[in-house]
């Protein structure tokens, strides 16, 4: 499988730049692609939350520090504010929820990583695509946004 990110070194940039760049994943897929439709597929079908604090561990890790969302806007927790999480869509488990359980147990340090903050620029102000996407299914709103412009007081905070 020849793949058009081959040349990009981090998968979580993959929403990013389907939307921005990769005309090709449509002939490759044979469908209209979106980061929602990719969400539903995603299954986590090897997820070992346990195996993996074990092999951490053993490389003489103090402590783990897993992205909990990135700028893409799904959460890999079970999240009150969004329906777009693990827990819900996909693999329909608290990937977040599981590591620190299995990280604790495993006498690990605990904390999470999180770069919603930066969502704002990730898909645009939206994409023409991404806007498209959000008027053809409105549900998938919160996943691409909300969109926000950079004002003093969020720099403020961010700070």
């Amino acid at each position: 499988f020849d793949s058009p990110v081959k040349n990009y070194m981090y998968t979580e940039w993959l929403p990013h730049f389907i939307y921005k760049k990769f005309s090709k994943y449509e002939e490759i897929l044979g469908q209209p692609l979106s980061y929602a439709n990719m969400i539903e597929q995603f299954t986590a079908k090897k997820f070992k939350a346990k195996e993996w604090m074990k092999i951490i561990k053993n490389s003489g890790a103090k402590y783990v520090v897993p992205v909990a969302e990135h700028h893409d806007g799904f959460a890999m927790w079970d999240s009150e504010l969004t329906e777009w999480d693990a827990k819900d869509i996909g693999p329909k488990v608290d990937v977040v929820g599981e590591l620190a359980a299995a990280a604790r147990s495993a006498g690990l340090k605990f904390g999470v990583s999180f770069h919603r903050e930066r969502q704002y620029w990730y898909y645009g102000s939206p994409y023409p695509e991404v806007a498209a996407e959000i008027e053809a299914y409105p549900e998938r709103a919160g996943l691409y946004g909300p969109y926000f412009e950079l004002s003093e007081s969020f720099l403020q905070d961010y700070e």
